[in-house]
Formats: C-alpha cells, sequence, structure tokens
C-alpha cells in the first residue's frame, strides 16, 4: 500500500466505519483484516490518534504487526525455523530415517574402542593396524646421552675447514698441515667411507674408525684424540 489516508475526526467509536481499506493480500495476512468486513480493526480502537493513522499503514505494509493497549507498540515478526535442517526434512516420518527394526540408540557398539579385537577388529585391522600388542623391549632408565655420538667421513674432513684452507695447504711442500678439530662442528667419531685428498691434515676427534686411521696416516698426516 502505498496511500496515505488522512482523517479529521477524533472519535473513532463514532466514525470507524467510515474509513476503508482496500483488501490486499500483504496486508490481510500482516495486520489480520477481515476480508468480509475489508475494515481495519485496530482503525476502530478510539486510543489510536488520527496523526498515528498513516504510520500505522506503512507498518502494515513493511509486515510487522502491532496491538493496541495504553500505548501502540511495535511487534516485530518472529523468523521461521531452519527449513533446511535435516530434523525438519524428516518431520511426518515416524523413524525420522533410522528403520522400525534397529532404532536409534545410543551406543549399539559400545563406547570408545570397545570390540577392537572382536566386533570391531576389522575396522582396526584396516585403519589402525598394529594398534594392539607391544614390540620390543623395555629399557628402563634410559640415558640417551650414552650412546650419543655423531659421525663424519674423511671425505667430508677439508668441508669442515674450507675450500681457501684446502687451497693454501695442496700448495705448500714444507710440510706443514691444518689442524681438524671435529668435535668443533659437533662430530664426535670420524669414519673412514670416501676418498682422502693426498694433503696432510691433522685431525682432532674422541673416536677413530680403523679405515679413517688408516687413510690419515697413509697420506702423512695424524690422528689426536680428545675428551
Amino acid at each position: 500500500m502505498s496511500q496515505q489516508v488522512e482523517v479529521t475526526v477524533t472519535n473513532f467509536s463514532e466514525e470507524s466505519r467510515m474509513v476503508s481499506v482496500e483488501p490486499c493480500l500483504v496486508v490481510v495476512l500482516s495486520s489480520s483484516i477481515t476480508t468480509t468486513s475489508g475494515m481495519l480493526p485496530v482503525l476502530s480502537h478510539a486510543a489510536v490518534a488520527h496523526s498515528n493513522v498513516a504510520s500505522l499503514l506503512m507498518c502494515f505494509a513493511a509486515e510487522r504487526h502491532w496491538w493496541v493497549g495504553d500505548d501502540v507498540q511495535e511487534k516485530e515478526t518472529t523468523r521461521p525455523m531452519a527449513l533446511s535442517s535435516k530434523t525438519h526434512k524428516k518431520r511426518g516420518h515416524i523413524t525420522m530415517g533410522y528403520g522400525r527394526v534397529g532404532k536409534h540408540r545410543k551406543h549399539p557398539g559400545g563406547r570408545g574402542n570397545a570390540g577392537g579385537q572382536h566386533h570391531h577388529k576389522t575396522w582396526f585391522d584396516r585403519y589402525h593396524p598394529g594398534f594392539f600388542g607391544k614390540v620390543g623391549n623395555r629399557h628402563f632408565h634410559l640415558l640417551r646421552h650414552q650412546t650419543y655420538c655423531p659421525t663424519v667421513n674423511v671425505n667430508k674432513l677439508w668441508s669442515l675447514v674450507g675450500e681457501d684452507v684446502y687451497s693454501q695447504f695442496a700448495k705448500k711442500t714444507d710440510g706443514t698441515a691444518p689442524v681438524i678439530d671435529v668435535t668443533q662442528s659437533g662430530f664426535f667419531k670420524v669414519l673412514g667411507t670416501g676418498h682422502l685428498p693426498n694433503v696432510p691434515v691433522i685431525v682432532k676427534a674422541k673416536f677413530f674408525s680403523k679405515r679413517a686411521e688408516k687413510k690419515i696416516k697413509e697420506i702423512g698426516g695424524a690422528c689426536i684424540l680428545t675428551a
């Protein structure tokens, strides 16, 4: 509705039926106009001032509900329930999709890991193999630092000091050799894998393998044990 109604009288108890409103589907649904009389019940109330008639009609068109008591008040329409929920879609179906025989019970297969070695054994074997049982031996008061021993091979010794040091001592023939302390780089033991250039070198480490000691001494180097 887009028309505004102007009323000059103030006593609506006597002149209420002189005001008529064209019936409309929107107005009928939102303002409870009776289709037989075509009248707004709120307009026949004497407590409503004539200046509020236009605003009332505009609010009715905006789908708002009004009631008349001591004062004219506004009441917003409540939102409908979520029509897309699964529960709403299942209304009218007695078992709600869960069947009559099995029924929807709380924990039909047991709580938690119940049945992991019985009626749920196939599921555990497929998705969690090795869940049950023990493997290995128990080690009481395990101290991992006693077995901590990082290693380095002889073919990586020169990389600990850099290429410039190697090129410097590779040209010398006076018998001088650099000192490489592998413990400064975080290694404890020297192993004998790989090729060692024919340049004498002094290596310091906590441990040496037999092959590493042999290769270092073959090129004129020395092995020094450190704490």
